[in-house]
């Protein structure tokens, strides 16, 4: 402590930064997509704030905040953003502008890849052992998926029933002799679509991807980005969590869009949008 913060101090804040956040009780995934919400704000409402300092100054921090926390989905997406913005900078920004893009787009890569190492190694390990019952995201994924497919061939037109999910995923799971994920007592497909089908079956299915679609079908990609890329956003979270069926996922998901819906008005025509 008297040496104050040293390059192993920091390096043990980076590392732990993510797992000690857990031990609160809320997910990483999460908690980086309201701050990636955040984000979206920040991108496409030029005049949000007056004060520039100030705008870039929250940037900054989500932006730390999200890399810190170490996940991957939510790093990619980050990194969606900056590239977005900085194709944006490309187009109507000048010299200052566009090498500034440029090094805040290397500097969040370079961050990223060095955060974010430790836990692509372990992806990497987990290729090698997706039938061991091991910890592990890649791994526990793929043997709730290999669970959740085997459902939905077994019953592809009624599914199971939403409250029945839980148990014919222990079932699975013990057949299959995944003990840790049993220890866990979480029997969730951890994938909002297969969660789906097997729950409702092929209409239920086809119902839940309507939602989606019609998003995509009514949305224009000049008029109507900034929900755009939202609503993808929330797509894909959807592959690797049941986001909209949890509390903390679908909350936040009504507020932002909603928000967003409710202010996409004043942004058609604004010079403030982007």
């Amino acid at each position: 402590m008297n040496e104050g913060i040293t390059f192993h101090t920091f390096r043990y804040i980076t590392y732990h930064g993510g797992a000690n956040f857990i031990t609160f009780g809320v997910h990483r995934l999460y908690f980086s997509f309201s701050l990636l919400s955040s984000l979206l704000f920040l991108t496409f409402y030029k005049n949000l704030f007056g004060n520039r300092v100030l705008k870039y100054f929250l940037a900054i921090v989500f932006t730390s905040v999200i890399l810190l926390l170490k996940s991957k989905i939510a790093i990619i997406l980050l990194g969606t953003i900056l590239l977005y913005r900085s194709v944006q900078v490309f187009k109507s920004g000048g010299v200052k502008e566009r090498v500034i893009a440029v090094l805040m787009l290397i500097l969040v890569f370079c961050g990223a890849i060095y955060l974010l190492r430790y836990r692509l190694n372990q992806s990497y390990q987990q290729i090698h052992s997706f039938n061991e019952s091991k910890e592990g995201s890649l791994s526990e994924r793929f043997q709730y998926n290999k669970c959740a497919f085997e459902l939905i061939k077994e019953s592809p037109l009624f599914g199971y029933g939403v409250g029945d999910i839980g148990v014919v995923m222990k079932a699975k799971l013990a057949k299959y002799k995944f003990t840790y994920l049993l220890e866990r007592g979480v029997f969730d497909p951890h994938n909002e679509f297969l969660k789906a089908y097997i729950g409702m079956g092929i209409i239920g299915f086809m119902l839940f991807m309507g939602i989606f679609a019609s998003f995509y079908y009514h949305l224009n990609f000049y008029k109507d980005r900034l929900i755009l890329f939202y609503i993808s956003f929330v797509f894909i979270i959807c592959f690797v969590e049941p986001f909209l069926s949890r509390q903390s996922g679908i909350l936040q998901t009504f507020f932002f869009t909603g928000l967003f819906l409710s202010e996409n008005s004043k942004l058609i025509g604004n010079e403030g949008y982007s």
